[in-house]
């Protein structure tokens, strides 16, 4: 694994991490109902950070990705500090 890959694997468990621990109401967007799992929808993150719905995190994919996207998800995923 090299250090850039091992650098996204990161950030993809924070962001993951961190989206599972808020909630809609906690974030201040309308409750979307039913849910598979806890945390915000990746959509809504997207929302909160301005950016595209499309992965807006960027580390889905198997190439690296730069730019607005990747720079404003670390920051709102946040909301409270």
């Amino acid at each position: 694994m090299t250090a850039g890959s091992r650098r996204r694997r990161q950030l993809k468990d924070f962001l993951r991490a961190k989206r599972g621990a808020l909630t809609p109401a906690g974030a201040g967007l309308p409750d979307a109902g039913r849910r598979r799992t806890p945390g915000l929808r990746r959509e809504e993150v997207a929302v909160l950070a301005g950016v595209g719905v499309q992965r807006p995190d960027g580390l889905s994919g198997e190439e690296e990705r730069h730019g607005p996207a990747a720079d404003a998800a670390p920051q709102n995923a946040r909301p409270n500090q």
